[in-house]
């Protein structure tokens, strides 16, 4: 009995152990603790000017694309060319109004000679149904720039090759231009925002600011309008309409070139249009 004693007494110290521990826990057990989801960073952390792409978007005037300096190894491609900014996968679309903002900064009147930052080009693919206002604005009260918005290879802010733009804004005193494609149906198609240095009053030298806001907006369009537009058709054989019919109302019914639709009271129909339509 003696000589078993000091194994008995292991043996209780253990049990009591095994069922004290685990009361002794001070939080959840492992497979019931929340972990906190982890911050994400940024993919793509703003590089800078212009856009947040690290480059200066477009160049001098005229489109020649030269990065400001004009050397052989600057610009992104090391060639001394900046391309125009390609803004079509930061743009967003809804089911109305949606605005996407950037920042831009251009800093003299000059030439491709002058090394300065006269223009900025930029250019946004437009998917089906929707059209474009942009706002631009800037810290002081002169006329920081000219710009429009066109179709795509415009060469200043009022013209490109392919046609006149379709919107512009030039004034003598200003704090901001409004630019839009409205009237212009621009879906599925290329639109490029040209924006050109007024003479000294986008440096900060002449005691202007460099930096301006663009307020990129989208909306649901129709035909170069807001919304879903409508047609009017002429009464008489319009093929097929929603309901099987081949003529609204009465006209052409019987025959003949005269038509009198239920004696001037109206009719109406429906008639669905496919998609992209």
């Amino acid at each position: 009995m003696n000589e078993n004693a000091p194994r008995s007494v292991c043996l209780v110290i253990l049990m009591i152990a095994a069922v004290a521990l685990p009361l002794m826990q001070t939080g959840p057990p492992p497979e019931l603790e929340v972990k906190p989801a982890k911050e994400e960073v940024a993919a793509n952390p703003c590089l800078g000017y212009d856009a947040c792409l690290g480059y200066d978007a477009g160049g001098y005037n005229a489109r020649t694309e030269i990065c400001p300096g004009g050397s052989s190894t600057s610009g992104p491609l090391g060639n001394g060319v900046c391309p125009v900014a390609n803004l079509s996968s930061y743009v967003d679309y809804g089911s109305g109004e949606v605005t996407t903002t950037f920042y831009g900064f251009m800093d003299g009147f000059g030439s491709a000679a002058s090394g300065l930052d006269d223009d900025d080009v930029y250019q946004i693919w437009v998917p089906w149904g929707y059209g474009i206002n942009v706002t631009l604005s800037w810290n002081h009260t002169g006329n920081m720039m000219a710009a429009g918005i066109g179709p795509a290879g415009m060469t200043s802010y009022s013209y490109s090759p392919a046609g006149s733009a379709y919107s512009y804004a030039y004034s003598t005193t200003a704090s901001s231009h409004v630019l839009s494609t409205i009237g212009h149906s621009v879906s599925n198609s290329m639109v490029d925002i040209y924006l050109d240095c007024s003479g000294n009053y986008c440096k900060t030298l002449y005691g202007y600011s460099s930096d301006y806001r663009m307020d990129i907006t989208t909306w649901p369009s129709d035909a170069g309008s807001y919304g879903d537009s409508t047609q009017s058709f002429s009464t008489g054989v319009i093929y097929p309409w929603d309901n099987g019919d081949t003529w609204v109302g009465g006209c052409l019914q019987y025959g003949g070139t005269f038509c009198n639709v239920n004696g001037g009271s109206g009719d109406s129909g429906t008639k669905t249009i496919a998609a992209g339509q």
